[in-house]
């Protein structure tokens, strides 16, 4: 039997602990404080989701408006940036129906761009769809995720992202 080859067991360093440095014990108060400064923040928030509405709603009337692809792109990343902030603030200030609905239209210019990129882009209904329904939602302040309205409400939105999806794949170039 032939004799096992030497080997040498190389450990890498690793700087991040010293980075990092060492674990710290939570503070209470620190978090307290931090959840309190949150929920003084929460009374704003249909102020700054008013002011995101708006700018949504332009975006969308230029992407409706635009004939050049160019443009229309151009218009739909605007939305696009847009819509992605108020779906990150929306559950952090118990608007869940207000995240669910901008995140279903963030996914849906994600799958039109990868549908077809310049060639097959959003439908302008689908997008008018989601600012409306932000709209209600946001001018009638519905908190937590709407109820049943809320589930009818994106299960409405989904079947015509469905069919719009549908549509699009079968009008890509191939």
């Amino acid at each position: 039997m032939a004799k096992p080859a030497a080997y040498e067991v190389i450990q890498p360093v690793n700087p991040l602990r010293a980075k990092v440095g060492p674990p710290r014990p939570t503070d209470p108060g620190l978090i307290a404080r931090a959840e309190a400064a949150l929920q003084d923040m929460a009374g704003d928030y249909l102020g700054w989701v008013a002011n995101d509405l708006a700018a949504l709603e332009a975006g969308a009337a230029a992407f409706t408006a635009a004939v050049a692809p160019a443009s229309r792109i151009e218009a739909l990343q605007s939305v696009y940036g847009v819509v992605h902030d108020i779906k990150g603030q929306g559950a952090t200030f118990d608007f869940k129906l207000v995240t669910g609905i901008a995140g279903s239209l963030c996914r849906y210019l994600e799958r039109t761009a990868e549908i077809g990129g310049a060639e097959v882009p959003a439908d302008p209904e689908i997008v008018g769809a989601h600012v409306d329904a932000l709209r209600a939602v946001i001018g009638h302040g519905v908190k937590g995720d709407g109820g049943s309205l809320g589930r009818e409400v994106e299960s409405g939105l989904a079947k015509a992202i469905q069919r719009s999806l549908d549509r699009a794949k079968s009008a890509a170039p191939r």
